[in-house]
């Protein structure tokens, strides 16, 4: 008799022990993998910055992307809405395969960095999107560096994770907004020069690594160095980082090039025009004309 219950005891346990990690692997959020998606730059001017998503998958599924660079190339004023902030950007949730190919058709990097997160933490991330992309809740007016598909990603992760991003983001920044913006536009000259006498002396106060993040790479680099707590141990928040497809274009420079010699000898160039034409416009009609003009 005593033998026999141990046999059942033990038959008990086993089945217990099968079943628990079917459990497991059942609970909400296990299923779900986090991954931000980092995009290089391309050839529109639109596009020079790059661009980031967050794309989370279900299983074998195909994978929603939440994408907070949305907007309408039909927009009415649209160049002058865009440079005075009044641009209206939307949070957009397409299939992820779409992305990834219209991304890899424009000949742009694609990086994959998958997080760190919880169950818990990954369907309280999915209902917070979900939420946000409401067409009532979607909405939000474009800037250039304070508030754009880059810093909405960032935002999005480091409220899931307690303000560790943040934390990680305290430190100076090599350079500052404006280098990077021309660096970025370095091989679109007009782009460069316009953004150059655009940009005004705030673009040139020194920001933090937060502050950077502004652009998709720099946020791909900030999340490296971001920690979390996982079972009473600090780890890294990026699981693991893959590249899924590999432009051939050249990255962006590291720094932004320097055209001072070039802007003096344009500059010397126009100044010596307009000076020869004053010094004729006395005796000369056709001068004085050219240099009203």
């Amino acid at each position: 008799m005593v033998l026999r219950r141990l046999l059942r005891v033990a038959a008990l346990a086993a089945v217990l022990g099968a079943v628990a990690p079917a459990v497991a692997r059942a609970l909400p959020g296990d299923d779900l993998t986090v991954t931000v998606l980092t995009f290089g730059p391309g050839d529109h001017p639109f596009s020079k910055f790059g661009h980031n998503a967050i794309v989370i998958q279900a299983g074998q599924g195909p994978g929603a992307v939440f994408n907070f660079g949305t907007f309408a190339f039909d927009t009415p004023g649209l160049i002058p809405k865009f440079l005075r902030g009044r641009l209206h950007y939307w949070l957009s949730v397409g299939r992820a395969d779409g992305a990834l190919y219209s991304y890899q058709a424009s000949d742009q990097v694609i990086e994959a960095q998958e997080l760190d997160l919880t169950p818990a933490e990954r369907v309280t991330l999915l209902e917070r999107l979900r939420d946000n992309a409401r067409p009532d809740k979607r909405e939000y007016l474009y800037d250039y560096f304070w508030h754009n598909c880059s810093t909405r990603v960032r935002d999005a992760v480091d409220a899931l994770v307690g303000g560790s991003v943040r934390a990680a983001g305290r430190a100076t920044a090599l350079m500052s907004l404006r280098n990077h913006a021309l660096r970025m536009t370095a091989d679109l000259p007009w782009e460069y020069v316009g953004l150059h006498f655009g940009l005004g002396a705030p673009t040139d106060a020194p920001i933090t690594r937060w502050d950077e993040a502004f652009l998709p790479e720099k946020l791909q680099a900030l999340l490296r160095d971001v920690r979390v707590v996982r079972d009473g141990a600090e780890r890294p928040l990026v699981k693991s980082e893959r590249v899924l497809f590999q432009a051939s274009r050249p990255p962006p420079p590291p720094r932004p090039p320097s055209y001072v010699l070039t802007f003096l000898v344009l500059g010397l160039g126009a100044g010596g025009a307009l000076a020869l034409l004053g010094r004729g416009a006395r005796s000369h009609p056709a001068a004085r004309v050219a240099l009203g003009a």
